[in-house]
């Protein structure tokens, strides 16, 4: 039996890898958020990722919006601790992370 350490069915470690098995046109969903809030020609002051996962999608966003904060949060601790590793040293006072929820 595997253990997971979150609530999808691959662990944190793997998810980035393993997603797109899951959910087809996985990055196509960050790619069209990011397009759909560029074409509505806004450029919001603060961005709240609930269910972040490993923060791929804040990597991809931090470029586009780069006047914007982002604020973590995921219910899984190991994928909290994913993302904070993935965006260390990135956009520093621009990312925060809540605890787990």
């Amino acid at each position: 039996m595997i253990n997971f350490d979150n609530t999808t069915p691959h662990l944190a470690g793997n998810y980035d890898s393993q997603i797109s098995r899951t959910i087809p046109y996985y990055a196509s969903f960050h790619r069209e958020t990011i397009n759909l809030i560029n074409a509505m020609q806004l450029q919001p002051s603060s961005w709240l990722d609930t269910g972040c996962g490993t923060g791929t999608f804040v990597q991809k966003a931090l470029v586009t919006f780069p006047d914007t904060r982002f604020v973590l949060s995921d219910p899984s601790k190991e994928m909290l601790s994913t993302a904070e590793k993935k965006l260390e040293g990135t956009a520093r006072g621009r990312i925060s992370f809540l605890k787990p929820a």
